[in-house]
């Protein structure tokens, strides 16, 4: 492989850096003048070309990195908006760094030990369920039945 695009530290791991440049097939919005689009671009006379870049240490070939990284969608913010909104993840306890830190981690404990138990000691179909659901379809018609009477 050529080391252009390649970042090789003394200790670290290995980085490699992929440009991808994809034609636009709609330059103007309509009824807008100067339209001030979300991502970069890069205008070359007759056409313009969206620019997207992506940093991996995986050792696949570019095309297959990109197909990857595209299949994915968006699960990285899915994960942490599990985090922020069902696991209280978002609402920090102290002003004090450690504290936060130690929230955080627990936060990250809680969500890892959820994943596991959703995967392995449920019944097939709840592991892409959210807390939520598993909390009323799952643990609460369970405690609910064994509730003793009044």
């Amino acid at each position: 492989m050529s080391p252009v695009g390649w970042r090789i530290g003394k200790e670290g791991p290995e980085y490699r850096f992929l440009a991808i440049r994809e034609p636009l097939r709609q330059r103007e919005l309509p009824g807008l003048e100067n339209p001030q689009l979300p991502f970069p671009t890069l205008d070359m006379g007759e056409a313009c070309y969206k620019l997207f870049g992506v940093v991996t240490n995986r050792n696949l070939p570019g095309d297959e990195v990109i197909r990857w990284h595209r299949a994915r969608c968006g699960k990285g913010e899915e994960v942490h908006a599990v985090m922020k909104n069902d696991l209280a993840g978002g609402q920090l306890p102290s002003g004090q760094f450690g504290a936060n830190a130690a929230w955080w981690g627990i936060v990250v404990l809680a969500y890892n030990l959820n994943s596991l138990m959703k995967r392995l000691a449920m019944p097939e179909g709840w592991a892409p369920k959210r807390l939520k659901a598993v909390r009323f379809g799952f643990i609460w018609p369970a405690g609910w039945w064994r509730m003793p009477a009044n």
